[in-house]
């Protein structure tokens, strides 16, 4: 038994000082490795956090919201368990920006300590309410009040008062001092669940608790609520509380439980926690790539470390050592290299994340504590052990006088046949010899260089459309636009809600730098008819007219009982609109857009009959119609039985169609009748699916002529381009100028406005954009700003830190593929200096050696190099025909492969020759006599 002061501790120490050449390189990959995994689980935090923080500023961090619940026991969540904190707030009155109209105004209330917390209501300028008569509001109901007042000025609001079952009779008013602007949080509140006003509204002002409700009023109590146990636990038991007590309204329209609708936001951010997981997901899986490699790294250097040193794990074992002590004296080397490098992993880890988290943008913060260093220094050394195990248990498995003779390199030199020849070249007989007798170890190397050539392929082929994305046109810098108008085959409802105005309009087009302002308007117009053919049917999947018929048009539906008895109302509903709203025809209901003069100018290129004349477009006489010539129908049937159809409007002679239309319903000086039927009513059922006709509707029917007819391609043109997201153009839709809208008597607010600056602005022209335009935005509930100058921005940022993570990805793997490739090399070449210096006796020159090495070298690199050659274009050409790469103007990758193979070799060369140069620098006799 050896003597335990000399058997561990002693040895490791003394094995990585006079070993510290051979250790550079297995040092640099448990750096690596410790530096993958930090970084990794630096970065979840880190992100987890931000995304957390980001969620908390938009919406505040109560987890639900309980509307309209002044008569619930709220001490009872806390008392059973369900909430762990809770405040209230309650709402005074509701705020009308214009007077009147409900539609675009907002709640006041007064919070308590606790609801003020929860919900974010921090003063980002001036200071909260702290007596009756101030107020506090959020930058976005400032500006949809349309005023210029600012902190400190007196504002006169007119309120409808709630008085516990609906609202007084009359609307209020009431002057405030504005003493603070309050972080936004209706806006995203509303993306959540859009609200109806005071009953089961989101608070936007801030009122002072001394404030008192108007004469004759009671307040509406919203609670502000942390969950104490699990989301799904806990919103399960808030469900049943709501039950309980009553807390139901049919008419609210958000979360839909077993078909029961409760009043309270369930505000779990399960958003956020999705694309946390998601983000964290894929930063591990690449994570998870890098340590992998990492390992393999760790592997191969200490496999060679140890080949390098049999004959001295021989010769302990000879005078006595355990398996157990040779695996713990040079597991202890690994782990003492390990410890003293996780400062070094921790500190690349740190800064990466650090420098991510400052490209990201100041809405990503470095997160890191104390907790998340322990677990990435404890997961950092594991890896690293992990790995050396592996050689490690086989290494000390050798008997003793195995690895002191050789034998088994003597019995791989009695199973393998190395043909004698009487005259032969030096470097090549050696070279086959240790291919011959080494041959099992070079599939790793073989691999790695497989997948590294592959990786590079990948990058070099993604690289061009990656590139040519991020450059892509969005054809405006900004897009202003109101969300949540829908489109209906019944009527227009809710006609006359605020929406973007050309007040709006005009204060865009005067923000400096802004070279263009184009207004889109869309709304549903009745195309009277008696004839309806299948041209018109089949082009918009015939669902979009389901209401003609009582049975589904749609072919591929299974006709369930169920399907058809919803078909029956439907229809049943048509018929019933054209007897109370005196249609004698059938009708279509289609889009009609206006747009801007300049803009219908741009569509020449597809017209297919008739003309464009923008003054009779404009007098309202003319109208456009989308009705291309033809059109194709493919169908695809799966197998279930389901089918499905797409529509091509540019006809190929090589595809083959199921069904081909030809235009027999529009024709360019075609008389046509329009009909808009609108109302400001909200939509209505009456139970079920069966539509609540209203009483209050205005019908307006204008006789218009066809002035052209319209294609929606036109060579690589689509007619999408020229329009918002909001308008589909299906055959049938009517286009016109926005002056021709108003001329029809068919006036409406601005759906979209589509800015374009007359230069790319600097970061101090961008700020001012982005601050103008949103409060200008922020002056209609649900009105929403795209900035593609932002987008644009990003999408490169995005694309640019793709390809340098992925080239940081190449160049890591090229060292640690160079890695391989050498630590295989040198171990064999240090293991065989007995038989170098036995070969030098006879005569053999460094150049001879030399060549014998780079003989291996060439038959490692050209498996490796066919094979991966061969499978990344074999990828890459199934990418092209899934279409998941498009193909115009993307290059197999042939030349960058080689050249990176053509550079690896080369380094390795490199490192033969100093290798050997060293074996050469010494004597014969000690080469051979070096154990």
């Amino acid at each position: 038994m050896m003597h335990l002061s000399f058997s561990v501790n002693s040895i490791a120490i003394a094995n990585l000082r006079n070993r510290r050449r051979e250790y550079r390189l297995l040092i640099s990959g448990i750096v690596l490795a410790i530096y993958f995994v930090a970084a990794t689980l630096l970065f979840a935090a880190t992100m987890f956090t931000s995304l957390k923080e980001q969620h908390y500023q938009r919406v505040g961090k109560q987890d639900a919201i309980i509307f309209n619940c002044q008569d619930a026991p709220l001490e009872e969540l806390l008392e059973s368990g369900v909430l762990s904190e809770y405040g209230t707030a309650e709402i005074m009155g509701y705020v009308l920006p214009d007077g009147q109209n409900k539609a675009n105004g907002f709640s006041i209330a007064r919070f308590d300590e606790t609801a003020l917390t929860l919900a974010g209501k921090e003063a980002l300028e001036g200071r909260l309410p702290n007596k009756a008569g101030e107020i506090a509001l959020e930058r976005s109901t400032l500006a949809r009040l349309r005023t210029k007042a600012s902190i400190g000025d007196t504002i006169t609001l007119t309120l409808l008062i709630p008085d516990g079952t609906d609202f007084m009779g009359s609307p209020v008013q009431k002057t405030f001092t504005i003493v603070g602007i309050v972080a936004d949080k209706l806006g995203y509140l509303n993306q959540w669940a859009l609200c109806a006003p005071a009953y089961h509204d989101y608070p936007a002002g801030v009122l002072s608790v001394d404030e008192p409700i108007a004469a004759g009023g009671k307040e509406i109590v919203n609670c502000y609520g942390r969950y104490a146990q699990s989301t799904h636990t806990s919103f399960e038991q808030l469900k049943s509380f709501c039950e309980k007590y009553g807390i139901i309204d049919d008419n609210f329209g958000w979360a839909a439980v077993e078909n029961t609708r409760y009043q309270f936001l369930n505000n779990s951010n399960n958003t956020n926690d999705d694309t946390i997981i998601a983000t964290s997901v894929f930063f591990m899986i690449i994570a998870l790539i890098l340590m992998c490699a990492a390992c393999l790294g760790i592997i191969n250097s200490f496999s060679a470390s140890l080949e390098s040193r049999k004959r001295q794990i021989g010769m302990l074992r000879a005078v006595g050592a355990t398996k157990r002590q040779i695996c713990n004296i040079f597991g202890r080397e690994t782990l003492i290299l390990s410890v003293f490098s996780i400062p070094l992993g921790l500190l690349l880890a740190c800064l990466t994340v650090w420098g991510i988290t400052r490209i990201l943008g100041p809405n990503y913060i470095f997160h890191l504590n104390a907790l998340i260093i322990a677990l990435v220094a404890a997961a950092g050394v594991l890896c690293v052990l992990f790995a050396a195990s592996i050689p490690l248990r086989k290494a000390a498995k050798i008997p003793p006088m195995q690895a002191i003779r050789d034998v088994d390199l003597s019995r791989r030199m009695k199973k393998s046949t190395v043909k004698s020849e009487k005259v032969f070249n030096v470097s090549r007989h050696i070279a086959r010899r240790n291919l011959t007798l080494y041959k099992n170890k070079q599939v790793m190397v073989t691999a790695m260089l497989v997948v590294t050539i592959m990786l590079l392929s990948l990058v070099v082929f993604a690289a061009t459309p990656l590139l040519s994305e991020a450059k892509s046109d969005y054809g405006s810098d900004y897009h202003l636009f109101q969300q949540g108008r829908a489109i209906d085959w019944l009527m227009e409802y809710e006609f006359h809600k605020p929406g973007i105005t050309e007040q709006d309009r005009a204060d865009v087009a005067a923000l400096s730098t802004v070279k263009t302002v184009t207004g889109e308007k869309v709304l549903s117009v009745k195309i009277l008819t008696d004839k309806i053919t299948p041209y018109m049917m089949a082009a918009n999947g015939y669902s979009h007219f389901d209401y003609l018929s009582p049975e589904p048009l749609t072919e591929g539906i299974s006709n369930t009982p169920e399907l058809h008895r919803s078909h029956s109302l439907l229809h049943n509903t048509y018929k019933e609109s054209k007897a109370k709203y005196g249609y004698t025809q059938d009708y279509l209901t289609v889009d009609c857009c206006g747009i801007d003069a300049e803009v219908v100018e741009k569509l020449s290129h597809f017209v297919s009959q008739g003309r464009i004349n923008i003054d009779i477009l404009s007098s309202g006489e003319e109208i456009l119609i989308i009705a291309p010539e033809k059109y194709g129908i493919i169908e695809e049937k799966y197998d279930n039985g389901s089918i499905s159809t797409r529509i091509d409007y540019a006809l190929d002679k090589e595809t083959a169609y199921s069904s081909v239309y030809h235009n027999n319903m529009f024709q360019a000086g075609d008389t046509l009748t329009l009909s808009l039927l609108y109302t400001d009513e909200p939509e209505e059922h009456t139970g079920g699916e069966t539509r609540k006709l209203p009483d209050k509707v205005v019908r307006i029917d204008k006789t218009v002529t066809i002035g052209a007819l319209l294609e929606i391609t036109a060579g690589e043109k689509d007619l999408q381009k020229y329009f918002s997201s909001y308008f589909y153009h299906e055959v049938g839709d009517i286009i016109t100028t926005t002056a021709g809208l108003s001329t029809l008597g068919f006036e409406l607010p601005y759906d979209a406005l589509a800015i374009t600056l007359s230069e790319s602005p600097d970061p101090e022209m961008e700020e001012y954009l982005d601050t103008n335009l949103a409060l200008i935005t922020a002056r209609t509930a649900g009105a929403d700003l795209i900035s593609f100058v932002s987008l644009a921005r990003e999408n490169r940022k995005i694309t640019y830190g793709l390809l340098i993570a992925a080239g940081a990805l190449i160049i890591l793997f090229f060292a640690i593929c160079a890695s391989m490739v050498n630590n295989t090399l040198s171990a064999r070449i240090w293991a065989s200096k007995r038989e170098i210096g036995t070969i030098r006796a006879v005569g053999a020159s460094e150049r001879e050696i030399v060549h014998s090495y780079l003989w291996q070298l060439v038959s490692m690199f050209s498996w490796g190099t066919i094979i991966g050659l061969v499978a990344e274009l074999a990828v890459c050409r199934w990418l092209l025909a899934a279409k998941q790469i498009p193909a115009v103007n993307t290059a197999l990758p042939v030349w960058q492969p080689l050249l990176f193979v053509v550079l690896l070799f080369l380094i390795c060369c490199l490192n033969i020759r100093s290798k050997v140069g060293v074996i050469f620098r010494g004597s014969i006799v000690e080469n051979i006599r070096e154990l």
